[in-house]
């Protein structure tokens, strides 16, 4: 396409000089944004291409105006008349400020940026430092490389660009008053043109959004890689695995490529499809947001390991995915069975002892008792659950015949001083007995983690009733 087919041909020879200038810019700057668009994606060469039609549509303005521009300052009074037009420079720079990206031209040989569009002002936080020197870069540049190392002024990339180098895509971090700014640099040499000095001009992308999307991301995986628990990734539509955790490929045994081969069926021999596809239907169909199930693993050995899955939808991804959260329950399960064999065994000797044992609640109630305990007290569960030592029925006497007070039961001042209690005598009124019958108490109190008051005590006694009726009798007859 010539001039005359953008420019109209009334328009002074210096103007299309101007403008062939600014159209060469632009082109040389499609060619960097081309070279980003392949390190970046597309998106950048749409945005070059809307920037260079604006300098083309601004351009066609600016040859329409003139005529009448020109007609106006011919007619106008000397001391009232229109400004001087802009200078090239200005002029140009006008037309470099439209670009979306930041841009710097500098000055070859010296390294001196002699213009910075609005863009790269912005990128500064400011205004872009300019007429700085190579070899003073360091006092006003402050850029370190993917280790975090200061770049040496040399290497800066205005000093390169300077000496005529080419950078596609050379990665920095510049360290600006407004924070750290991740950029990805192009620049390409501009000769000299129309008695312009030879210049290289500079374009930044940044990317410091993505590299904060990246890094989030990054720790994001590695926290998920590194956590205790399995956690599986897998397509909605083929079950096929796309991600699975470092935990879970340590205990299945398989590698990820292996996996990638597998689906969820694979690992769960008490599925079938069908009853897979049941369970997951109410994720499919949005009638659950999880489901949660205990069922089995099959490692690439053939051993098996108990497992609780917690199995999500997720419809954030382009191809939806099924996300699980697995826990291998070996531990727990091997744990509740041995708390179960130890409940066995303290329940067996909790209902064969000799002892009666009687549990009160925070109040002083009676909320369990041995068989032991029913046998000595001549009282049936239901009878004793819910009495308290305060009940009159006791008629409990000390061993020289005075009442014992409810309150001062073993059981009530263990709860009430937090303190064991023991080898009390005490004589108790039985049903159907005209005697009292004498026990031995023992009380502890049983605190929760943390708490200073007891939540509850047990009591365990023993039948003195035959040993200290013959005591006393023994006694009655030394007497005599």
């Amino acid at each position: 396409m010539s001039n005359a087919m953008i420019f109209p041909p009334s328009l002074p020879r210096l103007t299309h000089v101007r403008l062939a200038l600014a159209v060469a810019f632009v082109l040389v700057l499609t060619l960097l944004i081309d070279r980003a668009r392949a390190a970046l994606g597309p998106g950048i060469l749409v945005t070059t291409l809307a920037g260079l039609s604006l300098v083309v549509a601004w351009a066609r303005r600016r040859a329409s105006s003139a005529g009448r521009a020109r007609a106006t300052t011919a007619g106008a009074d000397g001391a009232a008349g229109q400004p001087e037009p802009p200078p090239d420079q200005q002029w140009l720079q006008a037309i470099l400020n439209l670009m979306p990206m930041p841009l710097l031209l500098i000055e070859q040989g010296t390294a001196r940026v002699v213009f910075a569009n609005r863009a790269a002002d912005q990128l500064a936080g400011g205004v872009f430092p300019r007429d700085v020197p190579a070899d003073a870069y360091h006092t006003v540049y402050v850029c370190t490389d993917a280790r975090g190392q200061r770049i040496p002024d040399a290497e800066m990339p205005g000093v390169r660009a300077a000496r005529g180098e080419r950078l596609n895509g050379f990665q920095m971090t510049w360290h600006t008053p407004g924070g750290a700014r991740e950029l990805i640099v192009f620049s390409e040499p501009l000769p000299a043109l129309h008695g312009h000095q030879p210049l290289a001009i500079v374009v930044f992308q940044d990317v410091t959004a993505l590299k904060r999307v990246e890094l989030a991301s990054t720790r994001l995986g590695k926290l998920i890689d590194e956590s205790a628990n399995e956690i599986y990734i897998f397509d909605a539509a083929t079950l096929h695995f796309v991600q699975v955790n470092a935990g879970a490929r340590y205990n299945l045994g398989y590698s990820m490529e292996e996996l990638h081969r597998l689906t969820p069926l694979d690992l769960k021999p008490a599925f079938t499809r069908e009853s897979f596809e049941s369970l997951i239907a109410p994720l499919r169909t949005g009638d659950a947001e999880h489901i949660v199930f205990e069922t089995v693993h099959r490692r690439k050995d053939g051993s098996e390991y108990p497992v609780e899955v917690r199995l999500q939808l997720s419809r954030a991804e382009e191809r939806p995915v099924f996300v699980a959260m697995i826990l291998d329950t070996t531990e727990r399960r091997a744990a509740e069975a041995a708390l179960r064999r130890s409940e066995e065994r303290y329940r067996t000797l909790f209902e064969t002892m000799s002892q009666g044992v009687v549990y009160h609640d925070a109040t002083g109630a009676i909320t369990g008792a041995n068989p032991a305990a029913l046998r000595i007290l001549g009282l049936t569960l239901e009878q004793l659950q819910g009495r308290t030592s305060m009940d009159p029925r006791w008629q409990a006497i000390n061993p020289d015949g005075s009442p014992f007070p409810g309150a001062e039961h073993p059981a009530m001042v263990a709860l009430r001083t937090g303190r064991e209690v023991r080898d009390v005598v005490m004589g108790i009124a039985i049903p159907g007995e005209a005697e009292h019958r004498w026990i031995s108490i023992n009380a502890t109190p049983q605190f929760r983690p943390g708490e200073t008051t007891p939540y509850q005590v047990y009591a365990i006694f023993e039948d003195i009733t035959a040993r200290y009726r013959s005591e006393a009798a023994l006694r009655e007859s030394e007497q005599r």
